[in-house]
């Protein structure tokens, strides 16, 4: 388990609603199938997933699949609940601490393309936001196509070359989400000032995460000082020694865990937040996908 409020990867948006199921998905499902990954000399741990090639999704938009990027190139592109029902009043959580709205997306806006569907002719696209992905809130939907023109177009992120040990400064330069695009599950070495501590987080809601055990105590390490990439992790643990003592390291990891599929939402400290009926999967399991998991740690 983790804490989502001591990171910018994993920021909490949360909301209380839950809105009428989507019309089933017509295409493969976010769960990343298993690959070997014996060509990189890495940990002794479990084989890890390899991102395969998206398989394209027939409809308007050129280059545009599940699982990849979009820009937004529409003036204001609403955001609806469920494409089976595209006149219905799009579905809004309550604002509160840091609320999530199905609100208009704005010409430019970066989306993640989770899923997609098609009703009565016109195809959706399940959209992921920014980085504050949200507890109780769903993903939205939007319509691909408005007034005969494509609303998006495909997005390749610039990403930095992994052949060689990363600096934080590379990868803060990109967003989460393309990150993910970028690297999917591929093994990364980051370099720089490594410094650790354990604290106590108040948050309204948690994502539990397998690789962090202490959602409210987390061990986390900073990298060159920067909050912009806060690390988490049971694995951090011999570097926490009150010190604060700043050590030489590299990090091996990589983004993408197959574990990601078990992430759920947690309820937080001080407030009910999340439903009795649980938060959206979806939206806890690609939180985890953002997380960078580190396996090994070198330090000098």
């Amino acid at each position: 388990m983790r804490a989502l409020l001591t990171a910018v990867l994993l920021l909490v948006a949360v909301g209380c609603a839950s809105p009428v199921p989507p019309t089933p998905s017509i295409a493969p499902p976010l769960t990343p199938s298993l690959a070997s990954l014996a060509t990189q000399s890495q940990p002794p741990i479990a084989t890890m997933p390899s991102i395969p090639t998206p398989t394209l999704t027939p409809g308007p938009i050129a280059g545009v699949h599940i699982g990849g990027l979009a820009t937004v190139v529409a003036d204001r592109l609403r955001q609806i609940a469920d494409p089976s029902r595209p006149n219905d009043n799009a579905w809004h959580s309550p604002c509160g601490m840091g609320c999530t709205t199905l609100s208009p997306l704005r010409n430019g806006d970066l989306v993640y393309l989770a899923d997609a569907s098609t009703f009565d002719g016109s195809q959706y696209w399940k959209v992921a936001v920014g980085d504050n992905l949200g507890c109780c809130s769903p993903f939205g939907w939007v319509s691909a196509s408005g007034d005969g023109s494509a609303t998006m177009a495909a997005a390749t992120p610039d990403c930095p070359s992994a052949d060689e040990p990363l600096s934080v400064a590379q990868l803060v330069a990109i967003v989460p989400l393309e990150r993910l695009a970028c690297f999917g599950s591929r093994y990364l070495k980051v370099n720089g000032l490594m410094t650790c501590a354990q604290w106590i987080v108040d948050a309204p809601a948690f994502v539990n995460a397998p690789w962090d055990t202490r959602p409210d105590q987390p061990y986390s390490c900073t990298l060159d000082g920067n909050d912009n990439f806060i690390l988490d992790g049971d694995i951090f643990k011999p570097w926490v020694d009150g010190t604060g003592v700043a050590r030489e390291a590299t990090l091996t990891g990589h983004f993408d865990d197959p574990r990601s599929r078990d992430c759920r939402w947690g309820q937080g400290d001080y407030a009910n937040f999340v439903p009795d009926e649980g938060g959206p999967s979806e939206t806890a399991i690609l939180t985890c996908r953002l997380d960078y998991v580190v396996t090994d740690v070198s330090t000098s």
